[in-house]
């Protein structure tokens, strides 16, 4: 149905199925899908949504998506690995570009903030809220400098199985 949309953004079938499982089952198939596929999803909000909020909230999700896929892509090409934890933590804070400084991981509160204030614009009702919602989770659970920022900062919690083990669990529960 992206696909297809992608193609021909003006089809009203692929449009209405679109806006009826994003608004009926979204919170369903945004845990089963792949950041890869929720990003595609918030795309496809900003290219045909009916109303701001959506497009808005889309955009939210690919733009947050995108820049993460960014870092990555950057420390995977330019930057070794290195043991964890760091050896040396940040100390005061330098300017990393424009004005812009560091995260104060070790004590500072902009993390706990800056989600504080995803969480509560997340509440909005829309259909495109559980795949961006869904996107942070990814890049918070998964070894991503957001996840290593949280975790380094004593504000995730590890998970318990790899994901598969859970995705088999979540099946299973779903049987009873």
């Amino acid at each position: 149905m992206i696909v297809a949309l992608r193609r021909d953004p003006s089809s009203s079938t692929a449009n209405t199925l679109f806006h009826r499982i994003t608004e009926n089952f979204g919170q369903t198939i945004a845990e089963d899908m792949n950041s890869r596929w929720l990003t595609s999803v918030c795309d496809t909000f900003v290219d045909i949504a009916t109303n701001d909020l959506d497009r808005t909230l889309g955009l939210t999700g690919t733009l947050f998506a995108n820049t993460i896929k960014l870092v990555e892509t950057k420390i995977k090409a330019f930057h070794p690995k290195r043991p964890w934890p760091p050896k040396e933590r940040t100390g005061s804070p330098t300017t990393l570009y424009d004005g812009v400084i560091p995260f104060w991981i070790e004590g500072g509160d902009a993390i706990d903030n800056l989600f504080g204030r995803v969480e509560r614009s997340l509440k909005v009702k829309s259909p495109a809220a559980p795949f961006v919602q869904e996107l942070i989770n990814r890049a918070i659970e998964n070894d991503t400098a957001l996840g290593s920022m949280m975790s380094f900062a004593g504000n995730k919690n590890p998970p318990l199985a790899d994901k598969a083990k859970i995705a088999l669990l979540r099946k299973t529960l779903d049987t009873l």
